[in-house]
């Protein structure tokens, strides 16, 4: 059977709005409010559209006016066939500006502090998501409004994050956008090849002319967080309360984290006390929450981390710890950076440097792969 999702009746309003049906199972309104009026050429909703798509579809519908060589970024990237209206090729002009998609969250803060002139744009889910906007709106981005996670239109793949770039691409002359991406699951990746960023990102935004830009994608989650707390001490409880729910998962690492930063780098941090964090992690579960397990463990003490795993610490891997010197976390790793022009990576490496993040040296290397094979179980 094949699977199809379609984009008709699109309609760009003056009051900033775009509104459509998108039709799956069903037919819903699917509505984007841009952040002001204007209206964006059909090339840029379309990529936008395509950006939600992941590759979950054999055949995608958008009813705008698509040029020849759109058409086959998107049938590419989207490994689908796509029906759209007959159009001609749009020319942008070259942006200068870059845009870092912005959540509000301790890693997207850090990019923040790294490349320092971005226009920063988010996204407004609604619903559940609220505690988000009231954070990040303290930052002024540019915002824009969407239904997209009631209706699930997020749930085929993260390149949906980059929409709000993609969209305002021409509004804000962006010639790079960039995400607050850290190193987490990637860090094995990199003992056998670099992440080439000029290759990464989202292939139907690269072909509006913009490139991907990740600041922080070879900093550890404590990495970026000490970026934080050393710039914005003052936010580390609101953007602790605004990145999850108290009751989930995310929200007990990330209480963790903040107090064992806190600690370490002297910062007084009065956190709240919350009595339904989780207890539910399971070790072994994900490569990035053991990870940052790791220095809490370190810095905090085995006995005030192990409540939060089901089944507490494993003892081997609290006993190999302690021959293992876990200061790479507060580094950065070159390899993630292949692709970037080197007078931005030098801005970045300024920036990090300023922050007390310095780059790999060969014994990081040694204790980050003792890392990886413990939390591998090898």
């Amino acid at each position: 059977m094949t699977k199809r999702i379609a984009f008709t009746d699109i309609d760009v309003s003056a009051d900033g709005w775009i509104r459509c049906n998108v039709t799956r199972e069903t037919t819903e309104e699917f509505r984007i409010q841009l952040p002001y009026s204007f209206v964006p050429s059909p090339d840029l909703i379309a990529a936008a559209y395509a950006s939600l798509c992941g590759q979950a579809f054999d055949e995608v519908e958008i009813a705008l006016p698509i040029g020849p060589e759109q058409v086959k970024t998107i049938e590419q990237a989207l490994q689908a066939k796509l029906i759209h209206l007959h159009g001609l090729g749009t020319r942008h002009r070259p942006g200068t500006q870059r845009g870092l998609n912005f959540s509000g969250g301790f890693d997207s803060l850090a990019a923040k502090e790294i490349l320092k002139d971005a226009n920063l744009i988010s996204l407004d889910f609604g619903g559940n998501f609220s505690r988000e906007r009231n954070f990040f709106e303290r930052f002024n981005p540019f915002t824009i409004r969407t239904n997209m996670t009631a209706l699930k239109l997020n749930t085929y793949g993260w390149q949906f994050m980059g929409i709000g770039s993609i969209l305002l691409r021409d509004e804000l002359q962006l010639g790079s956008y960039s995400f607050g991406s850290i190193l987490a699951g990637s860090l094995p990746r990199l003992f056998s090849h670099p992440l080439d960023q000029s290759t990464g990102g989202i292939p139907v935004a690269n072909a509006l002319g913009m490139k991907l830009e990740n600041p922080v994608t070879g900093v550890t989650e404590i990495g970026a967080l000490q970026i934080v707390a050393k710039n914005h001490p003052g936010l580390l409880v609101d953007a602790l309360m605004s990145v999850a729910l108290p009751h989930e998962d995310k929200f007990q690492r990330k209480y963790q984290m903040v107090e064992a930063v806190s600690t370490d780098l002297n910062i007084p941090t009065q956190l709240p006390e919350i009595l339904n964090r989780s207890t539910k992690i399971n070790w072994g579960g994900s490569f990035a929450t053991d990870l940052s397990s790791l220095y809490v463990i370190k810095t905090m003490g085995v006995d005030y981390i192990s409540p939060s795993y089901v089944e507490g610490i494993p003892a081997n891997v609290v006993e190999a710890l302690e021959q293992i010197d876990i200061s790479f976390m507060s580094k950065v790793n070159p390899q993630a950076y292949h692709g970037v022009d080197k007078h931005v990576l030098g801005d970045w490496y300024n920036r990090l440097t300023q922050n007390n993040i310095m780059p790999y040296d060969r014994k990081d290397w040694f204790e980050a792969a003792k890392v990886m094979r413990l939390l591998r179980g090898e």
